[in-house]
């Protein structure tokens, strides 16, 4: 199984979704999919759900950590399609603030993406955000994410560390 690793750390996903052609992805072996699948796919696709919902540079901060992807699929295509839905990650957020305006921090999300493109599993992979409306919220949103169908992927798991408001810096 190929190993993708694409760095995205601090970036704001309102650049990613502005900047849908470039991007910041790293690979190992990496499969020559056409970044115009994921467009293609996000355009043909069906319903409200899956019509482009960029994030809205108004709306509460959030931001992408590291990318880590386990299968065939390329992370730039995955990335594309995260970032034509980011609005939906921060409607999520920006949900969980209306109740609780102190929310903030860090909180991951692993996914499964099936060879048809759909993501038929999402779970919480790491939280150090403890409200369980915002996880069960970011858990159902990537399930109706719809990426590009790969022949012959027998699925990939990937993982996205995302970052809610305002975190001190570690740095010192």
């Amino acid at each position: 199984m190929a190993r993708l690793v694409s760095r995205l750390t601090a970036v704001t996903l309102v650049a990613l979704a502005a900047c849908q052609g470039k991007s910041g992805a790293t690979s190992e072996g990496e499969h020559g999919e056409a970044k115009a699948g994921a467009k293609a796919a996000a355009a043909d696709a069906k319903g409200d759900d899956a019509a482009a919902h960029p994030l809205r540079a108004d709306g509460p901060k959030v931001a992408f950590g590291e990318l880590l992807v386990e299968g065939a699929r390329n992370g730039n295509d995955l990335l594309q399609v995260i970032g034509t839905q980011a609005g939906k990650i921060q409607d999520c957020y920006a949900k969980t603030l209306e109740e609780h305006p102190d929310v903030a921090g860090q909180l991951g999300i692993r996914f499964f993406v099936a060879a048809d493109g759909t993501v038929p599993d999402a779970i919480l992979h790491t939280a150090k955000i403890s409200d369980r409306s915002l996880q069960r919220c970011l858990m159902a949103t990537f399930k109706t994410f719809e990426f590009p169908k790969l022949d012959g992927d027998p699925g990939t798991k990937a993982t996205l560390p995302m970052v809610f408001g305002e975190v001190p810096s570690e740095a010192g």
